[in-house]
């Protein structure tokens, strides 16, 4: 099983590339 923070930074990545490329 994966650590917990590993999951949050892949989804927290996955979060900033979604807001950046709505914003650019």
């Amino acid at each position: 099983h994966r650590s917990w923070g590993f999951d949050i930074k892949i989804l927290f990545m996955t979060f900033m590339n979604i807001v950046f490329g709505k914003k650019f």
